[in-house]
């Protein structure tokens, strides 16, 4: 990490207390990242970003995709999920710009409690000056964001930004002017696909008046 990025990541490492699950999930070089990102583009073609998720979906997220985990060990990555947000309304909040895929509502449906819940949740993040959401419809058909989740983060120059990858085993990031790049260039049509944010919000609004 560049010295400059480094230096506003020290500044609240809050996770520390959190680092023995953290660890076993290659997750504190990102959170040292996401704290001092000025801009954050995201792209789930699953699930609702982590930063914009309930506390009720994040249980149920985890406790399905971490089946080595014990009860306390989710509640641990719960309570990170949660603390993660708060960067989102401090005064020098970054920018999040994050296209969901369809299927990350359509997989919840038979918890409609939990989906209401989180769909509400967006409603109610989405008018903040610093957020854009934007959802990929299934009649949007193959793209290439096929290729699964990523992250783009923005820095203060003279940083590089950086795309952050996460899969089963492991989790990378890359600075190489080459792959940011190719990601930026994937996310740019991704959103150029997807409804724009007025859509997003009334096809959100439909979503919960069908539960």
């Amino acid at each position: 990490m560049d010295p400059v990025r480094a230096d506003q990541a020290q500044r609240q490492k809050w996770w520390r207390k959190y680092s023995a699950v953290i660890n076993t999930t290659q997750y504190g070089g990102y959170l040292e990242l996401e704290q001092s990102a000025t801009t954050l583009r995201s792209y789930e073609p699953q699930l609702v970003p982590g930063l914009l998720q309930t506390p009720e979906y994040a249980r149920q997220v985890i406790t399905a995709m971490r089946v080595d985990l014990d009860a306390k060990q989710v509640e641990a990555l719960v309570d990170v999920r949660m603390n993660r947000q708060t960067l989102l309304v401090h005064d020098d909040a970054p920018k999040l710009w994050a296209v969901i895929d369809e299927a990350a509502f359509r997989r919840i449906e038979s918890r409609p409690t939990v989906l209401k819940e989180q769909l509400e949740h967006l409603l109610d993040a989405e008018p903040r000056t610093n957020i854009t959401l934007q959802l990929l419809p299934f009649a949007a058909g193959f793209h290439p964001g096929l290729y699964g989740s990523f992250m783009l983060m923005g820095f203060p120059e003279p940083n590089p930004d950086v795309v952050w990858v996460e899969n089963l085993t492991n989790s990378v990031y890359f600075e190489g002017s080459d792959d940011v790049g190719r990601y930026t260039e994937v996310f740019d049509h991704l959103r150029a696909t997807a409804l724009g944010p007025p859509e997003t919000r009334s096809r959100i609004k439909s979503m919960l008046k069908e539960l």
